[in-house]
Formats: C-alpha cells, sequence, structure tokens
C-alpha cells in the first residue's frame, strides 16, 4: 500500500480549532500520512513577528525566515521538515500565521480553516497554493463554510461509545444541550447566569413533557458560577442523564453528544459547536447568552453575528421561545452537508497542484 499525501497540521491546543482541522481532513479525497506540530500554550515573543511575515507571505509573495520559524517551534521543526508535507491544514489566528510562513517555505501549501483575524479570511476555506512563482488569484480556491468532523458515522460511533459508558440506553430520546460562555476575550458580565438557569429550567419542563432526557455538558468558557448553578439545577433529576462540569472533567463529549442527540440546544458564543450540529445534520436550537430588557435574545457582537443572522434567517437555528417547534433534525448517517462537497472539490483542486 502507497503511503497517503504527508500533511501537517499545526494545532494551538483549542478542540474547536483542533475540530475544524480535523474537519477538512475528514474531507480529502485520498489516504493522508499526517504529522501533528502542536503549538506551546503560552503565545512565543516572535510570534508578533510572525504576524508581520505571515502579511508579507501573503500579500509580497514574501519567504520568512527559516531561523524564526526554527526558534519559535524548537524541537517541533525538524520532524515536521523531514516529513515533507505536501499540504498544511490550521484553524484560528494563532496557527494560520504559523501554517502560512510554514507553507511558504517548505513550499508547500496550506489550508486554513475559519475566521483568520489577521489574514482576513473570515467564514472561508482559503486554499492557497505555494509555488515559487504565485499563481493568479483566480487559482485561490474560497469555500465559504465552517469545516469540522462531525460527519454523521463519527458522531453516531463515538455516540455508540458514549452512550455504553454511561449505561444509557440507546434508543433514547436524547436532546443535547452544549452550554459555552461570553465569547473568547469577553468578560463573564457578558453571561446573564440567571437567564442561563432560567432557559435550561424551562427546556427540562419540555423535555418532560416530550419524553426526552437531557445530556447537558459546560465548556472550558463557561463562568464557573454558572456551572455550580447548573448543577445544583440538574441534581437528581430524573430529565438530566448525564451532567459533565467541565472544570473537573475535560473530556471531549461533543461529537458523542451530538450522535445521541434528536435535537441540540447551544449557546450562540461557539461558531464550532453551530456548525457542527449543522453538519451532523441535527436541529439546532439557540440559548440566550442575555435577552433585552422585552426579553428578546440578543447575539453576540462581532463575527458571531455575521455568522448567525443567515442562518437564523432561513432558519436553520432558531432561538428557543414560548412557540418554540423543533427545528428539522436529519438522523441519517449518509447526510452530508452540501459544503463537505464543495471542500472536497476545493482540495481536489489544490492536489492537481501537487508534484
Amino acid at each position: 500500500m502507497s503511503p497517503g499525501l504527508p500533511i501537517a497540521t499545526v494545532l494551538d491546543g483549542r478542540p474547536g480549532h483542533e475540530s475544524q482541522v480535523r474537519g477538512i481532513l475528514a474531507c480529502m479525497p485520498q489516504a493522508v500520512d499526517v504529522h501533528d506540530v502542536r503549538l506551546p500554550d503560552e503565545a512565543l515573543p516572535g510570534e508578533r513577528q510572525l504576524a508581520v511575515w505571515a502579511l508579507a507571505v501573503k500579500h509580497l509573495n514574501a519567504r520568512p525566515p527559516a531561523g524564526l520559524l526554527e526558534e519559535l517551534l524548537g524541537d517541533r521543526f525538524a520532524p515536521l521538515s523531514a516529513h515533507g508535507p505536501k499540504i498544511i491544514v490550521a484553524a484560528g489566528t494563532r496557527a494560520g500565521l504559523y501554517s502560512f510562513c510554514l507553507a511558504r517555505m517548505l513550499w508547500a501549501s496550506t489550508v486554513q480553516a475559519m475566521t483568520h483575524g489577521v489574514l482576513k479570511t473570515v467564514f472561508t476555506l482559503n486554499v492557497v497554493p505555494a509555488h515559487d512563482r504565485p499563481k493568479p488569484a483566480s487559482n485561490i480556491v474560497v469555500v465559504t463554510t465552517a469545516p469540522n468532523p462531525y460527519l454523521p458515522e463519527v458522531a453516531l460511533a463515538a455516540a455508540s461509545i458514549f452512550l455504553a459508558t454511561e449505561g444509557l440506553d440507546p434508543a433514547g430520546n436524547w436532546w443535547s444541550v452544549l452550554i459555552g460562555g461570553p465569547p473568547a476575550g469577553a468578560d463573564e458580565d457578558a453571561v446573564d447566569g440567571a437567564n442561563m438557569v432560567a432557559e435550561v429550567s424551562g427546556l427540562m419542563r419540555r423535555a418532560e413533557e416530550s419524553g426526552a432526557r437531557l445530556l447537558i455538558s459546560t465548556s472550558r468558557r463557561t463562568p464557573g458560577s454558572l456551572a455550580d448553578a447548573l448543577r445544583t439545577l440538574t441534581v437528581g433529576s430524573p430529565t438530566v442523564a448525564f451532567f459533565q462540569d467541565f472544570r473537573t472533567d475535560s473530556r471531549r463529549t461533543a461529537g458523542a453528544l451530538l450522535g445521541a442527540a434528536s435535537q441540540v440546544f447551544l449557546t450562540p458564543d461557539s461558531i464550532s459547536m453551530v456548525s457542527e450540529a449543522l453538519w451532523a445534520g441535527r436541529g439546532v436550537t439557540l440559548l440566550p447568552l442575555k435577552r433585552t430588557p422585552q426579553s428578546s435574545p440578543l447575539l453576540p457582537e462581532g463575527k458571531h453575528a455575521r455568522f448567525l443572522t443567515p442562518l437564523l434567517a432561513s432558519g436553520a437555528v432558531r432561538w428557543i421561545s414560548s412557540s418554540w417547534e423543533p427545528p428539522a433534525a436529519r438522523i441519517d448517517p449518509t447526510y452530508r452537508h452540501p459544503d463537505f462537497l464543495a471542500i472536497q472539490t476545493a482540495l481536489r483542486l489544490l492536489l492537481r497542484e501537487q508534484p
């Protein structure tokens, strides 16, 4: 068996960013040989200079100095270079800066997933061939999407393991509830904890009326006071079959909770969570972190609003309300989000550029 196409991933430690990277790999139309480069948790002093070089790489066809990347990556650099990647995949601003510069230096191509604040890709998958003589801009493939790995069969496989481990009925009517927190960079005051407790309490009543049971997980951004209040609310409730406090249990259960769910209820702070639930074909309902004095739900500002507004307008996701009806769910192992094929097409175009 011939080895797969050598691919390197640059991972910054954020589960959502890693899921986006794995999602692109899941869309690859051929076998791959993956080498992971994990960045240290703390930002390194040279990363500010790296941002300048990344812009020069994108706009001026510059080639960053090898010494800078070797210094930043340390003992991660030699095995990466020996791997000889043809494509480097990353998600998020920090990992994306590394991927752009590494791709230009190693004569690879780079694939960027999701938002990239410095390089301004904003909700696109950019496939950028890297050559001595750069191709015209028309050869850069742009697909508007939010890729992730929770294709239906992956979510269902994770769900079967999760349900068996937790001793839950695989035939049960499960509603998964994923509670985030304020958007990255915002303080805890951006979350109305009392409102969130009321939303979950109301959801528990709806589940009881519908004969459903809830699988609830907080995230590492969920304010501690809110996690405490939710734990108090759910302890002993026959409606809540599973509650995960991310402070003491950091298992990455999101894929399993999606696979087990007939409906998914999310806070709107995480673009990753929303896109993953949509890709898995689940009905998506938003639980607002804050409301106006008139009790209208509020979207987080900035990129979250730009991402969610068209989804709300199309009916792909909806707010929980007193007259809530569940969005259409597609629990079908053969389901593919339309963007899956778009990403595969983009990657095939990229692979044609490989020697």
